[in-house]
């Protein structure tokens, strides 16, 4: 039953958490922050005298789910805002504390009258809870500089195993210089030597592009993409043949190369090229 109950509790505490962070940009970030250092007490209380037993041991709520919960929040709060603002909560809590703190020491110094009968203030709970709340938040803003700093350090580790992996994918940067000296090179020539009438600018406009593909791009290519390349298996599926010009780069190169074999062949066929 505990273990269901704290489940409960930790599905209610981040749901809430989550739509008052969702609705930041309608209500502004306050609503949100409010409802976090609002539950800074309560956090504080059930940390120091509310647990329970689980099957794996003796926990308590306040640490288990709202502590926790509060670094998980705090590293949300830094992934999609930024450090700046991730910091005014942490410097909020520890600074409310310390003043709460402050004023309880001025306020035991005040010569105390019974309004209700049996009912004094009691200084020692007072006490013990500012210096736990001045004691969590202080370890809060640990906590909370550790975890964005293990997040920096696994996205960084992660993304350079992501580079270490794809980098054998990237172009070949050979096979693309000497596509660029002996293909987008040469069709400026080539149509001049046809006569037609633009090929200067379209010359430029191909080696321009080439140098492009030299740089690299955002998808995998095949790399050597014409008809010769492409064949239909027995059971009605395409296969595509020779990779070894495989690499990252622009779409566009795959495609433009297929598109003007096609045309070229089309051509020779004495086919409409325009149609095709």
């Amino acid at each position: 039953m505990n273990t269901v109950l704290l489940l409960v509790q930790a599905l209610v505490y981040f749901t809430v958490m989550s739509v008052l962070f969702r609705a930041r940009h309608r209500f502004g970030l306050g609503a949100f922050l409010c409802a976090l250092g609002v539950m800074h007490f309560l956090e504080t209380y059930l940390a120091s005298v509310f647990y329970i037993e689980l099957p794996f041991g003796i926990i308590s709520p306040g640490s288990t789910v709202l502590f926790s919960g509060k670094l998980a929040i705090l590293l949300m709060l830094y992934i999609r805002e930024d450090a700046a603002v991730v910091r005014q909560p942490i410097y909020g809590l520890l600074i409310g504390n310390f003043l709460m703190v402050g004023l309880v020491m001025i306020l035991r110094n005040h010569e105390v009258v019974s309004a209700v009968p049996g009912r004094l203030p009691d200084f020692k709970f007072v006490d013990e809870m500012g210096w736990l709340m001045v004691w969590g938040t202080t370890l809060l803003f640990i906590d909370a500089i550790a975890i964005i700093l293990l997040y920096e350090r696994l996205g960084a580790w992660l993304r350079g195993l992501h580079d270490d992996v794809s980098a054998p994918l990237d172009i070949n940067r050979d096979i693309q210089a000497v596509r660029l000296s002996v293909q987008y090179a040469e069709i400026g020539p080539l149509l001049a030597r046809a006569g037609h009438a633009d090929s200067a600018a379209l010359g430029a406009v191909a080696l321009a592009l080439g140098r492009r593909f030299l740089g690299g791009g955002p998808v995998f290519l095949m790399g050597d993409l014409w008809p010769p390349s492409v064949r239909v298996s027995a059971e009605g599926s395409l296969q595509v043949l020779d990779w070894e010009m495989s690499g990252r780069g622009h779409r566009a190169q795959d495609l433009g190369h297929l598109l003007a074999h096609l045309w070229m062949g089309a051509a020779r066929q004495g086919l409409p090229v325009a149609a095709q």
